[in-house]
């Protein structure tokens, strides 16, 4: 045998296959080129892998010098003896002059790599905690040549010899050995794969610097898994093992991999985009060309792995036609062995196997590239938008901007997992028509020539599919932007009764604009389906009409093998022909959304440049001695160096607007009170804005050493605890802390609220009250210990008493920001004398600008404010308020003050100040910074409640979805259209089944004929021929009409219903709901669910039963071909049932993680986007971005898993599916063993036993997601069974037209509470307002003065006791009839996006003279003269382009307009100047003379000359009388309000 001097000695050659044996290889072939060949391959990463290793750390010696170490050491060697023994006999067969030849050289080269690999294996096992990939692959080669060879010796060997005993013997071990050794390198880490959370062993002991991270319950169990168990996704076993005991939450979840993590690729992704903008001189940014830099890499592997499994699917019709070539020889005198059917029933089997590996790598690691793609653009998104400037805010909504961060995005996510069919596609069709070509010649190009045909037909549905989607996103960003518009400002929407008015409008945008978008995309969805249908099928029809009418002889008549390898080719043709326009769809989304993105992230950004932002004065002032000799105020006295400086600064809000503010001249020192006045519109906001680099700047400069900390006019509080919005990013410092909470007197309301300051804050501080909101905005900037504060008009919304608290502990010369510089905006022209100077504003120029003293001395406009609504008298003491400070305050005022080496000695710091002093202490500890929360942590959550907190968890369900859900979304899309869908869909694959089971009856005839020649044609060509094309016609024409109807028809009706279902579900909650729902979840509802309902599950319950229907019927057809099949059928069925229950348990709870964690960040999105103004200035724009990202890990968490489950279940069921492959192959074969076989059967079963693996797969992967997605129909249900307010109109109990008559007001023993489980705000209220009476409401924060005019709308209802109107219980009226017969101006002015016209008459049921008539009165119609446009000047979100006082002034128009009998006046004055204030009170005596006026106010003397007062104490009428006679009360409670407010 291996005797001879030639290099290959043996007879066969180089082969590669054996002419002397049935499949089987040559020796030469074998030991010379396969061997060497694996051993060529492994020795290069072998090589590259020991290097690696030896650069890392060992293991602790616990871990290394183990059993298994040894075993694998000691099974090495051996296999290496065992070869050099079988390399001695071949030297000895041959002998030593003979010995160069294929056999011992190859086996010299084999040792060698016996030796490599035993070297990796001591390094892998002392440096890596994960089998190595290198080993395994070589060692499963290695046994599979290794097996090869010895069937061939075997084969080789008839009659061996006693030596050849031995020989076989060293064979056999050899085999064994490879066998056992790859096994043991199989055994588990040493380290579990999937341990849980609570397991506490850390790797970083180990000293690895590639496992010192984390904690190894924290580490992704793919991490330290096999490649088999990566290749098949085993590593994820135990999580769905869990998952059958337990119900999943994110505590048992693990963190990404470091290169997924959003951390990391957020940051990747950031350095591209910003070298793309960077080189925009030299070419324009690129936002794909970022991402592909970033994912260019993952994506670009993930096409090669579909490279591989193109290829390799298209070795399965090359296997059926030698497959039925096989049966069919044996109809003949020359029959095949059977052994080759065998070898092709295996070979069917091994590739659909292999296919299946590939294909899902590659799904999993485009995925994967989606998620990170989707991560990157959140994250930069997010960052963007802290950054943008007033024209592009103006240019983007809330809405649209909310649409870019969830749906655009989510477009560009999805792209990756379908990218690659744009070439990939086309490449199969050309791989399809050139094995087409060889099989039935040139008729192929005539179905080539319909495919080039169809091509235009494609490419005009893309183009109609890309402008519908682009007219649709703007419908979508339309409605979003009204509905999120519409919830910011619901509670003076339910006030005003306007429900209807803001319902039609989102109705009409989303039924007349957005469903009758969708009804257009149903037809060319419909034209697609049918296209989908139709080209394939003429495709075939063409090329065996062709065929069998004008060639027919080439290749023979249609035979089994001319029609059944055709039609798998078909098929194949089928999924890219489907796909393709789906894909191109999807692309151009893809490409819209991602020109959506970029026109975002390249539009303009707030340029700082005009601000200098320097180190603080209090770091340098030791070494910076000039800077005294300039620190003289106007004065002359020392106030320390300057902290701001603004410069001839000219600032507008929009490049085309006009400017606001003009020539501004300012300098503010370190420890300087500036007040800022002036009247509505004159610009003291906009000074604000300007000075935080909100505002463009025309000329000049601003100058500001040390940190900034503002409190707007309208506060920003989160949705978070009390603690964290005062905290605000900073460290817990609890002394300091205290003494901000008794300094901005909130100590009494945290002794109201259950859990303290760990009370949770609703959104948009829903509860809590407009003086209890501007405090906590101002203690979270007394707290942040700021060099410079920008205080926007902070005593507004407090009472008299408490402003005076908050002037004398926190703002004035004796407060805690004493030694600070404070610029501070206010109307309260009663503490200016207290401050160091002010500045007067009008219309945008400083009118005065100096010292207070200097400004009053010159009889100055400065000086008849003070004189008309000054109360207070500079150089008095200000007396003690009953909300006095602590005792620790006190005690640290006292401290400071004595500990200051230039304080006097009798310490008094009263009267005239000595600045001087003031401006050498700082009185502030430093604040330090509280470690951001890394991204990566989720605790697990918990299922008990925290005391304090409001806003309700969003509950992730438990279990499958209900029968009943499935019924009821039915309901929706109407059993008729189901009905008719389904019908459609029966008929249109039954018929293409049908056509296939004709070409079968044809074949079978032409062979039927060939046989027997003297037998007639029963029919021509023509006749089946045109069968055949009946068939198509009439299932392309059932196709149209199912698509028609699930798109037109049950989508259509099902988005309507459930989106106005839910819509006034909304609108109809009380607003309770509101206050314990953020925004941004209902906004998801709308948005991301709804979205659902329209397209993702009509679309994914279409394929599920598409996919079903062909699963079905494919089973069917091979049950009927080969009846054995139906045993095959049961083991099958069995597996399916256990997978599908093993998989969805854990699939659908990480869906709804997935789903509850993904809300977070759309509600944190929401509040940004409200608050960027205050991030900015706090400069906490890191800190918000590090919490997103934060979010999106704990999102992408849940997400990744879920993900990797799909492919998970997909290898399972393809397996599966590979076995329905080769069993009926195998009972092909066998048949023609058993009995008698048709080739044209077995052709027609293997073609549907090679689809059904298909069907199969996305049958089961579509009936989960669809069950996921219905999850989203679920959360709307939840929302449309919302418990409703009362009803709001009784039909048979309606009040009459003109009631309230009198404006008659009777409160009678009435309780009540916000909601059920909370205390009593109003308790046993009783008092009686007389027709036409002017009554004042005063009490401290908390008392109930808002609560009772809520109580009085019915927003909340009574606990106990009655209402009554004019002597009508008002609970016996619906809401509609009592909220529209009262008007309110309320104390957080709204403004809703639409024109002025809009926001004062929704109704239309007012003339233009009437509307501007209120303007007039309400001192507004001189500023919307100055606009072009009047009535219909736009108001942009939110009434941004308003000041706050505007917008009180456009409520207050609303009240004049509506002239109802009885008027509500929550603060209505709050943010207006003293003297339009006094003005506007004027204009409401007169105006509502004859009406009844319920005034709750802060300052007391716009009340004072009411008829009548009600002062509330704890919810109760603790007083109610005429102003005389309270005043007369000295031990009176509204006799100390008014004294505190009137001390000096």
């Amino acid at each position: 045998m291996y005797r001879g001097a030639q290099f290959c000695s043996s007879g066969e050659g180089w082969g590669p296959w054996s002419v002397q044996r049935e499949l089987d290889l040559t020796p030469c072939f074998e030991r010379g080129i396969l061997l060497p060949l694996l051993n060529c391959l492994f020795l290069v990463p072998a090589i590259h892998q020991i290097r690696h290793l030896q650069t890392l750390h060992s293991l602790p010696a616990a871990y290394c010098n183990n059993f298994a170490y040894w075993i694998k050491l000691v099974l090495a060697s051996a296999i290496a003896t065992v070869a050099a023994v079988e390399l001695f006999y071949f030297i000895y067969s041959t002998g030593i002059p003979n010995s160069f030849n294929v056999f011992i050289v190859g086996q010299l080269f084999h040792i060698a790599m016996l030796v490599v690999a035993a070297l990796l294996h001591h390094y892998e096992h002392i440096k890596s905690c994960r089998p190595s990939d290198t080993l395994l692959l070589y060692w499963l080669f290695a046994g599979f040549v290794s097996l090869v060879v010895l069937r061939t010796d075997y084969l080789m060997e008839n009659e061996p010899k006693p030596v050849y005993s031995v020989l076989w013997i060293v064979r056999y071990i050899y085999v064994i050995g490879i066998a056992a050794l790859f096994y043991v390198e199989l055994w588990p880490c040493r380290i579990a794969e999937y341990v849980l959370s609570e397991d506490t062993d850390d790797l970083g002991a180990f000293g690895n610097s590639d496992y010192a991270e984390e904690p190894a319950g924290k580490r992704a169990p793919e991490e330290s898994a096999n490649i088999f168990s990566r290749l098949s996704f085993a590593w994820l076993s135990p999580l769905l093992e869990l998952g059958q005991h337990k119900q999943i939450d994110e505590g048992d979840l693990w963190k990404l991999p470091a290169k997924y993590a959003p951390l990391n690729v957020a940051e990747k992704f950031d350095t591209n985009w910003q070298h793309e903008l960077n080189s925009s001189m030299h070419r324009t940014p690129s936002l794909l060309r970022a991402l592909w830099k970033t994912h260019g890499a993952n994506f670009a592997l993930s096409g090669v792995f579909k490279l591989i499994q193109d290829i390799l699917q298209f070795t399965q019709p090359v296997l059926l036609s030698h497959l039925i070539g096989f049966v069919a020889s044996h109809a003949t005198d020359n029959p095949q062995p059977v052994s080759y059917g065998l070898f092709y029933a295996v070979a069917m089997f091994v590739c659909q196997f292999v296919l299946t590996i590939f294909l899902h790598q590659y799904s999993q690691l485009a995925a994967i590239t989606g998620m990170n793609v989707k991560a990157s653009l959140i994250s930069t998104i997010y960052k963007k938008v802290l950054r943008l400037s007033n024209d592009t805010r103006q240019e983007y909504t809330t809405g649209n901007i909310t649409t870019l961060f969830s749906v655009d995005v989510q477009n560009i996510s999805d792209t990756p997992e379908s990218g690659h069919m744009v070439w990939s596609g086309p490449m199969q069709i050309m791989f399809a028509i050139y094995l087409l070509y060889n099989t039935l010649g040139w008729s192929v190009f005539a179905g080539v020539f319909i495919m080039v045909a169809a091509t235009p037909i494609n490419s005009w549905i893309g183009k109609r599919i890309r402008a519908l989607y682009a007219q649709q996103m703007k419908n979508k960003d339309k409605r979003t932007s009204l509905i999120e518009d519409s919830l910011s400002g619901i509670k003076v929407i339910k006030l005003y009764a306007w429900e209807r008015p803001f319902l039609q409008r989102i109705q009409h945008v989303r039924e007349s604009l957005e469903l009758a978008m969708l009804s257009k995309f149903g037809a060319v969805y419909a034209l697609g389906g049918v296209s989908v249908v139709a080209i394939p099928f003429m495709v075939s029809f063409t090329t065996f009409f062709i065929y069998s009418v004008f060639d027919g002889v080439s290749h023979g008549p249609l035979t089994a093998q001319l029609v059944f390898v055709p039609m798998s080719l078909f098929n194949l043709m089928r999924g890219p022909l489907t796909l393709l326009p789906w894909v191109i769809t999807t692309v151009i989304e893809a490409n819209i959304a991602i020109g959506r993105v970029y026109k975002l992230l390249t539009s303009d950004e707030l340029d700082h440049g005009y601000i200098t932002q320097l180190e603080s004065i209090r770091k340098s002032k030791q070494s910076s001695s000039a800077a005294v000799k300039n620190s003289a105020n106007a004065d002359g006295q020392d106030t320390g160096a300057i902290a701001v400086e603004v410069k001839d600064g000219s600032f507008r809000w929009s490049s085309n607007g006009s400017v606001i503010l003009d020539s501004i001249n300012v300098i503010v020192r370190s420890s300087e009170h500036l007040a800022v006045v002036g009247r509505v519109g004159s610009g003291k906001s906009s000074l604000a804005s300007a000075l935080l680099g909100d505002m463009q700047c025309e000329r000049g400069e601003i100058v500001i050493h040390g940190q900034v900390a503002y409190t707007p006019q309208q506060p920003w509080i989160m949705n978070t605890t009390l603690r964290d919005n005062i905290l605000f990013g900073l460290k817990y410092d609890e002394a300091f802390y205290n003494q901000v909470i008794d300094a901005c007197a909130l100590r009494p309301d945290l002794d109201i609220f259950a859990a303290g300051d760990m009370t949770e804050i609703g959104e948009r501080g829903i509860n809590l009250s407009g003086g209890q909101k501007a405090r906590v905005s101002l203690a979270r900037a007394v707290y942040a210990r700021a060099d410079v504060y920008i205080l926007d008009d902070p005593l507004s919304a407090v009472d008299a008493h408490v402003g005076r608290h908050l002037f004398e502990h926190v703002l004035g010369p004796n407060g805690l920001l004493k030694s600070r510089c404070r610029i501070h905006i206010t109307n309260a022209i009663q503490f200016i004398t207290m401050c160091d100077s002010v500045m007067l504003l009008r219309d945008g120029t400083s009118l005065e600008y100096g010292a207070v003293a200097d400004l009053i001395e010159s009889r100055s406009h400065v000086y008849s404010l003070v004189q008309e609504f000054g109360t207070s008298n500079a150089t008095s003491t200000p007396a003690s308020s009953t909300l006095t400070p602590s005792a620790s305050n006190a005690r640290l005022i006292d401290i400071q003050d004595s500990s200051r080496p230039d304080t006097p000695a009798d310490g008094s710091t009263n009267g005239q100040m000595n600045i001087k002093h003031r401006s050498s202490v700082d009185s502030l500890p430093p604040a330090s910074i509280a470690p951001i929360q890394r991204t990566g942590q989720i605790c697990a959550i918990s299922n008990t409640r925290a005391p304090g907190t409001l806003i309700t968890e969003e509950i992730s369900a438990v279990g499958r979805v209900s029968l009943s859900a499935y019924i009821s979304y039915i309901c929706e899309c109407s059993w008729g259209g189901v009905i008719v869908f389904a019908i459609g869909l029966l008929f249109t694959q039954g018929l293409l089944v049908l056509s296939n089971v004709w070409l079968k009856v044809w074949s079978s005839a032409n062979e039927t004929n060939n046989k027997d020649k003297t037998d007639p044609v029963a029919h021509s060509p023509m006749f089946y021929i045109s069968i055949y094309g009946m068939f198509g016609l009439f299932s392309a024409v059932a196709c149209y009409i199912r698509y028609s109807v699930l798109w037109r028809v049950c989508a259509v009706r099902s988005g309507k219903s459930t989106h106005r279902k839910m819509l006034n579900a909304v609108f109809r909650s009380p607003m309770s709901y509101f206050d314990t729902t953020p925004i941004g979840r209902i906004l998801q509802r709308f948005s991301k669910d709804q979205h659902s309902v329209d397209q993702t599950i009509p679309h994914l319950a279409g394929s599920w039963a598409h996919n079903l229907i062909n699963f079905t019927l494919s089973l069917m057809v091979i049950s009927a071909s080969l009846p054995a099949f139906c045993i095959v059928i049961i083991p099958i069925a069995i597996a399916f049932y256990h997978l599908k229950k093993y998989y969805l348990e854990t699939s659908r709870t990480l869906k709804r993680l997935d789903s509850t964690t993904g809300s977070p960040i759309f509600a944190s999105f929401q509040e940004t986007l409200v608050g960027v103004a205050t991030i900015r200035a706090f400069g906490q724009s890191e800190r918000f971005m590090a919490e997103n990202l934060r979010k999106i890990d704990a999102n992408q968490r849940c997400q990744y898993p879920y993900k990797i489950l799909s492919r998970w279940l997909a290898v399972r069921l393809e397996w599966v599916s590979s076995v329905i492959v080769f069993s009926t192959a195998l009972l092909g074969v066998l048949s023609l063993i058993y009995g008698k076989a048709d080739a044209g059967l077995i052709g027609l079963a293997v073609t549907y036993a090679l689809q059904s693996s298909q069907h199969l797969s996305y049958m089961l992967r579509m009936e989960c997601d669809l069950e996921n997605s219905m999850c989203d129909y679920v959360r709307i249900q939840e929302i449309e069974q919302l418990s409703p307010e009362a009803p709001e109109v009784i039909e048979d109990n309606r009040p009459k037209k003109e009631w309230p008559e009198h404006g008659m007001i009777e409160f009678k023993n009435y309780s009540t509470r916000y909601r059920e489980g909370l205390d009593l705000v109003l308790k046993e209220l009783s008092f009686r307002v007389m027709p036409n009476q002017k009554v004042g409401i005063v009490g401290r924060t908390g008392a109930g003065k808002s609560s009772l005019t809520l109580a009085l709308f019915r927003i909340i209802e009574a606990a106990g006791g009655r209402v009554l109107i004019d002597g009508e219980d008002i609970s016996q009226y619906g809401l509609f009839d009592v909220r529209s017969k009262l008007s309110i101006i309320p104390q957080d002015p709204v403004l809703f996006a639409g024109t002025v016209r809009e926001n004062l008459d929704p109704f239309e049921e007012y003339a233009d003279q009437d509307i501007w008539r209120a303007l007039e009165h309400a001192h507004l119609a001189e500023f919307i003269h100055t606009k072009d446009e009047g009535l219909e000047f736009v108001v942009t979100q939110g009434g941004e382009n308003f000041s706050v006082g505007q917008r009180q002034l456009i409520c207050l128009a609303r009240a004049l307009l509506k002239r109802a009998k009885i008027l509500v006046l929550d603060e209505a004055t709050a943010a207006i100047d003293n003297s339009t204030d006094a003005i506007i009170q004027e204009s409401i005596r007169k105006e509502f003379k004859d009406c009844t006026v319920l005034t709750i106010a802060h300052r007391l003397n716009t009340i004072i000359d009411s008829d009548m007062i009600l002062v509330l104490d704890n919810g109760k009428a603790a007083e109610f009388d005429t102003p005389q006679s309270l005043l007369a009360k000295e031990d009176g409670l509204f006799k100390q309000l008014w004294t505190k407010a009137n001390k000096n």
